[in-house]
């Protein structure tokens, strides 16, 4: 029986990772407003849908001074796991570089369902995304102070998610940075210095929203040149001054409720195992 599940998940999987997905150029869906769930454009430009692909996306891009929006649909080819292609990130922030401070705000959606990157989609992404963004307030932070002090980094950590230098010299850091993550199973972060300098300074605010159980990893940032800048009171003012919240509910219940493709799949194989058993 484990013979045939296993040669039925193959043949399902070999026929249904191929769909379908929306390609929206993102020079021809430039539109100088932010877009929102209440202002947003009738349909995109110069879309086709495209066959043979494994996963689909899409990827909006806000920016200010001068106000900009761009959307972008496009899909993805090879071989994925398909546990992991609901997902939605959202992320704000500022960057300063060359003495300009610059807002920026990403959202990037990736499924597995026939055409799920369509317009309407979109629509619905927005309608089930709340966020308050306040990060104007504190972004001042990334302003850098001259001349640079290596001991102006704090350094700390109690980080599994990714190796953190704790015991970097003075005299070898360059810039600082912190990196805070919250999950199911806790907080973890890596307060450290960067040995080299990219010249940006930047503090932002993500999610990473799992779409199939349903589960977030928070994530907020900091690259900066100035004393202590790099401290975790700084980054509990960038958890506390971007919130960012999604509707399950309203996503999966507006207009119509989806079934996702891990389902399906699912029941399909129940399907299958039992005509199989029946007829051994």
């Amino acid at each position: 029986m484990l013979f045939y599940l296993f040669l039925t998940f193959q043949i399902l999987y070999s026929v249904s990772s191929h769909i379908s997905c929306y390609v929206c150029p993102s020079n021809m869906n430039e539109f100088n407003y932010l877009i929102t769930v209440d202002r947003i454009p009738e349909q995109l430009n110069n879309c086709s849908l495209t066959q043979n692909f494994t996963a689909c996306a899409v990827t909006l891009i806000w920016q200010k001074n001068p106000e900009q929006t761009q959307i972008t649909t496009n899909g993805a080819e090879g071989r994925k796991s398909v546990l992991n292609q609901h997902m939605l990130d959202v992320t704000i922030g500022f960057e300063n570089k060359l003495s300009t401070t610059k807002w920026e705000k990403i959202i990037i959606y990736e499924c597995t369902t026939n055409e799920c990157n369509h317009f309407n989609q979109i629509k619905r992404l927005l309608n089930s995304l709340t966020i308050i963004d306040e990060l104007d307030q504190i972004k001042d932070i990334i302003t850098p102070q001259e001349p640079f002090q290596g001991q102006w980094c704090e350094q700390g950590s109690n980080a599994t998610f990714i190796e953190c230098g704790t015991k970097i010299p003075d005299d070898k850091c360059k810039i600082c940075s912190l990196g805070v993550e919250r999950n199911q199973t806790g907080i973890e972060f890596c307060a450290t210095c960067l040995t080299e300098n990219d010249g940006d300074n930047f503090l932002s605010r993500s999610v990473m929203i799992n779409m199939i159980d349903r589960t977030r990893t928070d994530v907020w940032q900091l690259q900066c040149r100035s004393n202590k800048c790099n401290s975790l009171s700084n980054g509990e003012l960038i958890r506390q001054k971007a919130q960012i919240d999604f509707d399950f509910v309203k996503f999966f219940n507006n207009g119509h409720r989806l079934i996702s493709f891990v389902s399906m799949n699912i029941m399909f194989l129940i399907y299958m195992v039992f005509m199989i058993e029946f007829h051994c």
